[in-house]
């Protein structure tokens, strides 16, 4: 039964359209949750409460937090990357009778591609296609402010250098010449460092403001068509959802699944999953959240959500 409607709904010409919209929406998911980890990494770094973490006796330590922000922030340019490329093709292979979604669209990316921020990123992922950002390192490193907290300060020299090679090379492109213009002129203005943690909530804005209104002005033109599909997919969610649970549930019983909460994974999106664990830190209070989705979503029996409550 749950493969027939997996088959029903590959087979609808509604999906055909909106699959794309579906990969839009995992590299947003996969963005905003590399976002999260880079932040909580940058947090870490920054306040008074972890200088145990940069004491000389403790470097081994330092080396530690540091290869963690160095592989978070490759991982957050890397799906940052991603999001650009599938919504790049998705635009490409995209067919719409709007003329003003057109027009809107070409606006919006022209505020995007002259914002300097955006730029900043875009040209760290193009450097570090070539150099590993080791931290700490000459492109890095930390400055204490007001004797309780720090910040961790990108050095702009070395990108300035690189970026000023590129636009050399790039002569013919006229396009990649002014963005990276653009960026120089904003680079020499702030001075020789930036601080990480500023440069990267300014860009989380910048993209958020262009990408999530691309993907909410489709799901808005696609409305009908996403209506027809959710429907479809609710059926199988209703089919396999109580399976999933069940079958978690015996593995946590068997101590096979870590926390409780971990039951609910394959039963909501991620970005669902991750906004629920950030707003209940309370393990309980975090378990029934997630059992008020699934009944708000598709249902849960009595006995099921009777078998989840006696695990609290």
């Amino acid at each position: 039964m749950e493969q027939n409607i997996l088959d029903e709904l590959d087979n609808m010409p509604e999906h055909q359209k909106i699959r794309k919209l579906d990969q839009m929406q995992y590299a947003l998911e996969i963005f905003d949750g590399n976002g999260i980890d880079l932040s909580k990494s940058i947090e870490y770094g920054v306040i008074s409460e972890n200088d145990q973490v940069f004491a000389t006796h403790n470097r081994h330590l330092f080396m530690k937090y540091a290869g963690d922000l160095n592989r978070y922030l490759h991982n957050f340019i890397s799906s940052s990357y991603t999001l650009m490329s599938i919504t790049n093709n998705v635009m490409s292979n995209y067919e719409i009778d709007s003329p003003v979604f057109y027009k809107e669209y070409e606006e919006k990316k022209m505020q995007l591609t002259s914002n300097p921020v955006f730029n900043i990123f875009f040209q760290l992922r193009q450097y570090v296609q070539h150099i590993k950002l080791i931290i700490p390192s000459r492109q890095f490193h930390w400055d204490r402010e007001n004797g309780s907290s720090r910040k961790l300060l990108l050095e702009t020299d070395t990108l300035i250098s690189y970026i000023e090679k590129q636009t050399k090379r790039s002569k013919s492109d006229n396009e990649i010449k002014v963005i990276n213009e653009v960026t120089l002129k904003y680079l020499n203005n702030v001075g020789g460092e930036i601080d990480l943690r500023n440069l990267f909530e300014d860009y989380i804005e910048a993209v958020h403001e262009f990408y999530y209104w691309v993907y909410s002005r489709l799901k808005e033109i696609h409305d009908e068509d996403l209506k027809k599909i959710n429907e479809k997919r609710k059926e199988g969610r209703k089919l396999y959802i109580p399976t999933i649970l069940s079958t978690n549930i015996t593995l946590y019983k068997e101590g096979n699944m870590g926390d409780l909460d971990v039951i609910f994974l394959n039963t909501m999106d991620s970005l669902t999953y991750e906004k629920i664990k950030n707003e209940h830190s309370d393990m309980n209070e975090r378990i029934l959240a997630m059992i008020s989705y699934i009944e708000s979503d598709v249902g849960i029996s009595s006995e099921l959500k009777k078998m989840i409550l006696g695990l609290i």
